[in-house]
C-alpha cells in the first residue's frame, strides 16, 4: 500500500475521480471506507460547480459523493480588473496574454481560455484555498499512515479546455514548491494523465483543438526550462487506439480510472503495474541541428481493455427493468405552498424582475447596483448643500444641479438611462435565463412541482402586468410637462435667492437653502423618474413575450412527463446496447438481455410490484401510496429508476447479483471454449495504446524506439470461491487456459474480482510521433491570436517546433536568418522610441513610392525575441504576427536586391562584408565570445559572405 493522492482538474478529472470511486465500491463491501483504500485520497479542482451535479454519486446503494474537503471550486468572478487592465498588475502582466476580448463577464468557468484558467488559479485567494486543500490531504495521510513511506500523486485533466489545460502546469510546479512532491525522491512519484481531444468533434469552442496543441508545445518546452516539468511520467491519450479504432471521448476518464485502479487495489498485479510507470527516458531529448529546437521524448501512453462484469451497469439495467413492470398512469396533484403571490414577490430580485431592476437601480447583469434613485439624489443634494455658506447658494446651486444631472452614476441622468436602453436586450436575456433557472429549481424541488410552477409563472405574469400599468400611468405627456415646470420653478427660486444674497442684510439663508433643496430635488428626481419609467416600459415590452414563451414551454414539459413508460424502456434499451458493444469499458461485458431476463425471473412479479410501490410511498413520505404525488419529481423516470435501484442494492433483494465469480459468469454465458477465446482475443487487440502514431514520423528517426510493456491481470480467488465446471475443473483454471491460448503466457493476480484486464504501455517517444498532431498544428496556426492560447506570453517566442524540419524548411530558416542579420547590420531594423509609450521598439521603417510619410512595422521589444519570431514566421503556414510577416517579406526583397548588386559590384560586396563584420563585433562586445548569440551571428554572417564570394 502507498499513500496516494488522486487530483482531477476540470470535467475530465472529475469523471475519472468518480469512476475510480465507483470501482472501489464495486470491489470492496465497505466501499470508500474499506481499509484497503484508506491510504487513498481525492481532490477535485474546478472553476464551475455545475460539472459535479451532472454525475450520479450513488453506486450500489453507497454514496460516493465528494466531501467538502475533496472539492475546491475557484472562480474568476472578481478578476475583471485584472483581465481588462493587466498592465496595472505587473506580476500578472509579466505572463498574462491579452485575453479581454474573449472573456466576456468574468465569473464561473474558464470559458475555454487557458490563460484565464491559469489567472483564476493564480489569484492569491484561490491558490491559497487549493494549497490548503492539498496540504490537508497530505498531512492527513501522513498522520494516519505513518508506517507507509511511499507516495504516489496522480494528476488527470484534459488539454482542450480552459480550466485543466490552463492550470495543470503551474499547479504541478506548486506541488513541489509546497513540499508535497520532490523530484528525484524514489519514494515520492508524480504522474500526469492528459487527454488530447478528438479531431472529429463539433459544438466545442473555437480554441478546442488549438488549446491542446498549445499545451503540448509547453509540455515539450518546459523539460528544458528552469521550471522543469515535474512528472515521473507524462501519459498522453486520445479517444482512439493505435489501430485507429475510435473510442468514445466520455469513456477515456473511465479507462484512466481502470488504469489507476490497478495500482491502488493491491495484489500482485498492483506491484507490477506500479513498477512499470517510471519513464526511463524522462531526460532524453533530440536537438534539431538547424534550428536548435529541442524535442522531449519523455511521453508515454497506454491502452487498456477488459472482459468484465461491471456491477453498477448490471444493477442499473435491472433497476430500469423492474421500474417498467410497476409504472402506472397518474395525475399530478401536489400539496404545494399556496401563498404564491408572496413567494413570487420575494423571488423578483433573484430573477432581476424587481421594481428596483425595472427602474435601473439594481444592475440586471449582477454588477454594481445603486440606492433607489430618489434616495440617491436626495442624499447627494443634502450632502452638497450642507457645505455651502451664506451668500454662496446662488453661485453653487447651478453647479450642484449640473454635477448631478451630468454625472449621475458616473455618466449623467440622461446617459445612464440611455445606456440601460441600449443594454435592454441583454438585460432581458439575463432575466429570462434566471427565470428559467428558477422554474427549473421548482420543478426539481419536491416541495413545489409542476402545478406550483404553473401558478408561479401565472402569478409572475400578473405582477409584471401590474408593474406595466402602474409605470404607464406615470409616463404620459403630463409627466414630461412636470419636468419642465419643476425646472422652471427651480430657476425662479434661484433668481430670487441670488437677488437676496446681494442685499445689504441677508437673513433668509436657512429658508433659502431649504427652498432650493426642495426645488432641486423635485426637478432632478422628476427627471430621473421620467427616464427610469421609460426604460422600465421598454424593458417590460421585451420581457413579457419571453415570459409567455416560458409558460408555453412549461405546459409542453408537463405533457412530456406523461411519456414516462416509453422513456424507461428507451433508456433500458440503450443501456443494453452499450453493454453489448462494450465501448464504455473498451472490451466485452459478460451481460446481455438474456442475462437480464434470468435475473428478473428470479423474483416474483407480485413481489416486485409490492416492494417498489412501497418504496415509492416511503420516498415520497406518504402514509399511504399516492402515485399522483410522483409528478412533483423532476426527471420522473430517474426518480422511479432510483427507487428500484435502491431496492436492487439492498440486502432484502431476493436475487444475488454477486453470487458467482467472473469466471463462473464467463463460462455460464459462453460455454464454448472457442467462443470464449475469440472474445479474449478480440479484447486483447483493443488494449493497444490510446494514441495513434504517424508511421512517417516514426520512420523518420530510427534512433528513437518506444518501449512497450504488456500486463494481464486476472481476479484473485480465495480457495473456496468459484464453481467446478462440467469437466471437473474449477472454472477459473479453465478461463486461465483460455487466456493462455490467445498468446498470453503470464497473468498477474489482482484484487478486482469483476475484470480480466489487458494493459499495454508505450514509453519514450516525442510528440511528433502522434498522428493527430499535424491537424492540431494546422488549427493552432490558423488561430489568429496564438499568444492568447498559451499560459505565459513570455515563452511563446521560445517554444520549439514539434516537428523535425524538412529540407525545404531548413532552407527557409537559413534564408530568414541571413535576411535578419543583414537587415540588422545595415540598420534596416533599429531600436526606436515610441513617443506615446516612451518604450523602445524594434522597428522596420522606410519610405515607399506612392505613399506619404514613413512606413513603420513594429517587430518587438527584444532582439533575441524578434529574431525568434522572424525565424519561426518563415516556416509558419499562417502569420504568427502580421507586422513581422509583412516586414520579413519586404526585407527579404531588399536582401535579394542587395545580394544581386553584390554579384555585379565588388564594392557592394565589400560593403556587405564590412557591415556584417561590425554587426558580429558588436555582438561580441555585447555577449562575449562563448555566447550562443555571438556564435549564431558569426555563423550566419560567414555563411552570407562565403555564398556571395562564390557567386561574385
Amino acid at each position: 500500500m502507498k499513500k496516494t493522492l488522486i487530483i482531477g482538474i476540470g470535467g475530465t478529472g472529475l469523471t475519472a475521480i468518480r469512476e475510480i470511486r465507483r470501482l472501489i465500491v464495486e470491489r470492496y463491501e465497505q466501499g470508500l471506507q474499506a481499509s484497503e483504500v484508506s491510504a487513498v485520497k481525492f481532490l477535485y479542482i474546478d472553476t464551475d460547480i455545475n460539472d459535479i451535479t451532472r454525475h450520479n454519486w450513488s453506486v450500489l446503494g453507497k454514496n460516493i459523493s465528494l466531501t467538502p474537503a475533496e472539492k475546491i471550486i475557484i472562480t474568476g468572478d472578481r478578476l475583471g480588473p485584472l483581465v481588462q487592465n493587466s498592465v496595472n498588475y505587473p506580476d500578472i502582466d509579466a505572463w498574462l496574454p491579452t485575453i479581454s476580448n474573449y472573456i466576456g463577464e468574468p465569473g464561473n468557468g474558464a470559458k475555454g481560455i487557458r490563460a484565464y484558467g491559469r489567472l483564476i488559479y493564480e489569484f492569491s485567494e484561490n491558490k491559497q484555498r487549493v494549497q490548503q486543500a492539498c496540504t490537508n490531504c497530505y498531512d492527513a495521510l501522513n498522520h494516519s499512515h505513518r508506517e507507509l513511506t511511499d507516495w504516489r500523486l496522480y494528476l488527470i485533466c484534459g488539454l482542450s479546455g480552459g480550466t485543466g489545460s490552463g492550470m495543470f502546469l503551474p499547479f504541478s510546479w506548486d506541488l513541489e514548491n509546497w513540499h508535497l512532491y520532490q523530484q528525484g525522491n524514489n519514494q515520492n512519484k508524480f504522474y500526469g494523465f492528459f487527454v488530447i481531444p478528438p479531431l472529429a468533434i463539433t459544438r466545442r469552442h473555437e480554441r478546442y483543438h488549438s488549446n491542446a496543441y498549445a499545451a503540448l508545445k509547453e509540455l515539450n518546452y518546459y523539460p528544458f526550462a528552469p521550471e522543469k516539468v515535474p512528472y515521473n511520467n507524462c501519459y498522453l491519450l486520445e479517444p482512439r487506439n493505435s489501430d485507429g479504432t475510435v473510442i468514445d471521448l466520455a469513456s477515456l476518464p473511465l479507462l484512466i480510472a481502470q488504469r489507476l485502479f490497478l495500482n491502488i487495489q493491491g495484489g500482485e498485479a498492483a506491484d507490477r503495474v506500479d513498477a512499470i510507470m517510471d519513464n526511463p527516458s524522462l531526460g532524453n531529448l533530440q536537438r534539431d541541428p538547424v534550428t536548435g529546437d529541442q524535442h522531449a521524448s519523455y511521453f508515454s501512453t497506454f491502452g487498456i481493455s477488459t472482459v468484465s462484469y461491471p456491477r453498477e451497469a448490471i444493477y442499473k439495467c435491472l433497476a430500469y427493468k423492474l421500474a417498467t413492470i410497476v409504472v402506472f398512469s397518474w395525475t399530478a396533484e401536489t400539496n404545494y405552498p399556496k401563498n404564491i403571490n408572496e413567494r413570487v414577490k420575494t423571488e423578483l430580485d433573484s430573477i432581476r424582475l424587481s421594481l428596483s431592476h425595472l427602474l435601473g437601480d439594481s444592475d440586471p447583469f449582477g454588477n454594481k447596483s445603486y440606492l433607489n434613485y430618489e434616495v440617491e439624489i436626495n442624499n447627494q443634494i443634502d450632502r452638497e448643500l450642507s457645505g455651502i455658506s451664506a451668500r454662496k447658494l446662488g453661485d453653487n446651486t447651478e453647479i450642484i444641479r449640473t454635477n448631478i444631472e451630468e454625472k449621475f452614476r458616473g455618466i449623467g441622468i440622461v446617459n445612464f438611462y440611455q445606456q440601460l436602453d441600449k443594454d435592454a436586450k441583454g438585460a432581458v436575456e439575463v432575466a429570462v435565463n434566471l427565470t428559467r433557472e428558477k422554474i427549473t429549481s421548482y420543478l426539481i424541488n419536491p416541495d413545489f412541482g409542476i402545478e406550483y410552477t404553473e401558478r408561479f409563472i401565472s402569478e409572475l405574469k400578473l405582477i409584471i402586468d401590474e408593474f406595466k400599468a402602474r409605470l404607464g400611468e406615470q409616463s404620459n405627456d403630463r409627466y414630461e410637462q412636470r419636468v419642465t415646470r419643476s425646472r422652471q420653478n427651480l430657476a425662479k427660486v434661484l433668481d430670487a435667492v441670488k437677488k437676496r444674497e446681494v442685499g445689504l442684510l441677508y437673513l433668509t439663508f436657512q429658508q433659502d437653502r431649504k427652498e432650493i433643496s426642495d426645488k432641486l430635488k423635485d426637478y432632478l428626481i422628476t427627471l430621473a423618474g421620467l427616464k427610469a419609467n421609460k426604460y422600465a416600459l421598454n424593458f417590460l415590452g421585451k420581457i413579457i413575450p419571453e415570459i409567455d414563451k416560458i409558460q408555453e414551454d412549461l405546459g409542453t414539459w408537463k405533457n412530456l412527463a406523461e411519456q414516462l413508460l416509453n422513456k424507461l424502456n428507451g433508456i433500458l434499451k440503450d443501456l443494453l446496447e452499450q453493454l453489448s458493444k462494450g465501448t464504455q469499458e473498451n472490451g466485452k461485458v459478460i451481460f446481455n438481455e438474456i442475462g437480464l431476463e434470468q435475473l428478473t425471473n428470479q423474483v416474483n412479479n407480485q413481489i416486485i410490484k409490492f416492494e417498489i410501490e412501497n418504496r415509492i410511498r416511503i420516498n415520497l413520505g406518504q402514509q399511504d401510496l399516492d402515485l399522483t404525488q410522483i409528478i412533483k419529481q423532476h426527471n420522473l423516470e430517474r426518480f422511479l429508476y432510483q427507487t428500484a435501484y435502491d431496492w436492487v442494492c439492498s440486502e432484502t433483494f431476493p436475487a444475488n447479483v454477486s453470487k458467482f465469480t467472473l469466471y463462473d459468469k464467463f463460462i455460464n454465458q459462453y460455454p464454448n471454449s472457442e467462443e470464449r477465446q475469440q472474445i479474449l482475443n478480440d479484447v486483447k487487440r483493443l488494449s493497444t495504446s490510446f494514441l495513434k502514431f504517424a508511421p512517417s514520423e516514426v520512420q523518420l528517426d530510427t534512433q528513437i524506439v518506444p518501449t512497450s510493456v504488456e500486463i494481464i491481470s486476472v481476479p484473485n480467488l480465495d480457495k473456496n470461491q468459484g464453481q467446478i465446471g462440467h469437466e471437473g475443473r474449477p472454472n477459473h483454471l479453465v478461463v486461465i487456459d483460455d487466456i493462455k491460448s490467445v498468446g498470453v503466457y503470464q497473468t498477474h493476480n489482482a484484487n478486482d474480482g469483476n475484470r480480466i484486464t489487458f494493459l499495454q504501455e508505450k514509453k519514450a517517444f516525442p510528440l511528433r510521433f502522434i498522428e493527430c498532431l499535424s491537424t492540431l498544428k494546422q488549427r493552432y496556426e490558423s488561430y489568429p491570436h496564438q499568444q492568447a492560447l498559451h499560459i505565459d506570453k513570455k515563452i511563446v517566442p521560445n517554444l520549439y517546433n514539434l516537428y523535425l524540419l524538412t529540407q525545404q524548411q531548413q532552407q527557409q530558416i537559413q534564408n530568414a536568418e541571413e535576411v535578419f542579420v543583414l537587415a540588422r547590420a545595415f540598420g534596416w531594423i533599429n531600436f526606436i522610441k515610441n513617443q506615446q509609450t516612451n518604450r523602445n521598439e524594434i522597428r522596420y521603417e522606410f519610405e515607399q513610392d506612392g505613399l506619404i510619410g514613413i512606413q513603420s512595422y513594429v517587430l518587438g521589444y527584444q532582439w533575441n525575441e524578434v529574431f525568434t519570431l522572424f525565424i519561426n514566421d518563415s516556416i509558419a503556414n499562417h502569420p504568427i504576427n502580421e507586422q513581422v510577416r509583412t516586414a520579413r517579406e519586404l526585407l527579404t526583397d531588399k536582401f535579394m536586391k542587395k545580394c544581386q548588386d553584390a554579384r555585379l559590384n565588388y564594392e557592394v560586396l565589400q560593403q556587405i562584408e564590412n557591415q556584417l563584420k561590425i554587426c558580429v563585433e558588436e555582438r561580441f562586445q555585447e555577449y562575449g565570445r562563448d555566447s550562443s548569440v555571438y556564435q549564431k551571428y558569426q555563423k550566419i554572417a560567414n555563411r552570407v559572405v562565403i555564398y556571395l564570394r562564390k557567386e561574385f
